[in-house]
């Protein structure tokens, strides 16, 4: 078994509504999009996702929906949801 290395980055984003998140996050989208598998990126793959957010991490569904709408990609909202990509972003609405 190959054994893999993750790094992990805290940065201090506030509610993810002044833009500081989007900031970041832009710059790295296509590196984003890389790891969103084909399942995550079908409108099936979204609702599903959705749904068990809502169902399991409803105090989370309003902070992926801010962090969505400061990102001008429309696969956005379907990453930060998917179960089937190899990262989530989560932010920590105060």
């Amino acid at each position: 078994m190959s054994q893999q290395q993750k790094t992990f980055r805290a940065i201090e984003v506030g509610d993810g509504s002044d833009g500081r998140w989007a900031a970041h996050a832009q710059p790295l989208w296509p590196l984003a999009e890389e790891w969103m598998t084909e399942e995550s990126r079908t409108p099936e793959g979204a609702d599903l996702a959705r749904k068990l957010f809502e169902a399991h991490m409803p105090e989370l569904v309003p902070v992926l929906d801010r962090l969505a709408r400061q990102l001008d990609h429309p696969e956005v909202e379907t990453f930060l949801f998917s179960p089937g990509s190899r990262t989530v972003a989560i932010g920590r609405a105060d």
